[in-house]
């Protein structure tokens, strides 16, 4: 529901800005694969996105309204952090509009904007937590999780440039052995290299409106804004996908407002339609792609046992949800081993199960051997597209 709501809202957003052949865009935007894939998995990345929409139409739409505005893009932060950046867009844009009674508008915005901390101190003194103070319960996972951290090194240099490109098109480890498996999916792929060669030979360059109104402009240049410290966050957490599923939206907002979009730009929106349709959401629905359901079944017939697994945070989730009264022993990392085997544990894992190049595969290199210890395959259970091997780590005493 949330999902079509963003993409009505973008219709009406392009009406405002008097954009030509918005179905175009619409059917590019809506087929962005960051896009479908959080729309059809229930996650909560849509919801923010539908509200932060909503705020970027009342600032176009009703400029005078400066509090409905903030106070949309503020619920919007709510439902996740990662739209302060939006919210900070929008401030701009509400700022060099109002030249005339700027402190007003900084004041109106800014109050409004109290709904966020305000929300917090209620949830920090109203429910139990372990928080050492205020500002920890804010940045709770930054603090207390390892793996989340803002750090932009090596592994953001080459995991934002394919995340920004998976947030268009999906691109993984498991695409070639689909291929072997299905080799229909060969013409989908013909049939989007030949879509996505057609504008280069039709349509070469893109053409300035020369109707743009300031405000248009100004607009375009602040989503732009917005999409330039959406991808320097995600990159500074190692290029994270999730963190990317606005940005197709706001550099859309940008193009549109600024350039003429052609109708020869068809063939692009309908191969990117195509391509995540064929290789990513009809074959998750259809398939079991990676090993996380394998995992789950496995555990949920030996639920004695205790695990240290590779995507531990995906079989909670699962396991969490389909039996909310048990319990399971679920742990995560190398290191999370030792204690266990020192106190006798045998721990069952699938770090030595083969798996398809993705970014935790990079990001979750764990394969060293164990000092003391023992590795003894365990089980093999297939999936559609491999084999999970699980193994026994045990101490040689």
């Amino acid at each position: 529901m949330f999902a079509v709501g963003c993409l009505l809202i973008m219709k009406i957003i392009l009406k405002r800005l008097s954009v030509s052949h918005i179905s175009v865009i619409i059917l590019a935007v809506g087929s962005c694969y960051g896009f479908m894939r959080y729309a059809v998995s229930g996650e909560t990345y849509i919801i923010p996105l539908f509200f932060s929409l909503l705020a970027s139409l009342c600032a176009l739409h009703y400029n005078s309204r400066i509090w409905l505005t903030g106070l949309l893009a503020s619920i919007a932060c709510l439902f996740h952090q990662i739209h302060f950046f939006w919210w900070a867009g929008l401030f701009v844009y509400i700022l060099i509009t109002n030249k005339e009674r700027r402190c007003y508008a900084f004041f109106v915005y800014s109050l409004v904007s109290c709904i966020v901390p305000a929300v917090y101190l209620l949830v920090y003194y109203l429910t139990p937590n372990d928080a050492s103070g205020f500002f920890d319960f804010i940045f709770y996972d930054y603090f207390h999780r390892s793996g989340v951290s803002f750090n932009i090194g090596l592994r953001s240099l080459y995991l934002t440039p394919v995340s920004l490109v998976r947030t268009f098109f999906q691109v993984h480890g498991y695409i070639v052995p689909l291929v072997m498996k299905h080799r229909i999916l060969l013409l989908s792929a013909g049939a989007v290299v030949a879509l996505l060669a057609f504008p280069v030979f039709k349509c070469k360059s893109l053409f300035r409106r020369a109707d743009v109104t300031s405000v248009e402009k100004k607009f375009g240049i602040c989503h732009l804004l917005i999409f330039a410290l959406q991808l320097l966050f995600a990159a500074g957490s190692a290029g994270n996908a999730e963190f990317m599923v606005m940005l197709p939206f706001a550099l859309l907002l940008f193009c549109a407002s600024r350039f003429r979009i052609s109708v020869c730009y068809v063939p692009v929106a309908a191969g990117l339609f195509i391509w995540n349709l064929s290789f990513a959401v009809i074959p998750f629905h259809c398939l079991e792609m990676t090993p996380d359901k394998a995992v789950v079944r496995y555990i949920e017939q030996h639920p004695d046992r205790t695990y240290c697994l590779f995507d531990r945070q995906t079989a909670e989730s699962t396991l969490r949800y389909r039996n909310p009264a048990s319990v399971f022993h679920l742990y995560k990392g190398i290191d999370s081993l030792h204690p266990l085997l020192d106190r006798g544990v045998a721990v069952t894992t699938d770090f030595w199960s083969p798996r398809h190049l993705s970014r935790s595969t990079i990001l979750n290199d764990n394969k060293q051997v164990l000092p003391a210890s023992v590795l003894i395959n365990q089980d093999s259970i297939p999936y559609d597209l491999g084999t999970l091997i699980l193994s026994t780590i045990q101490i040689i005493m």
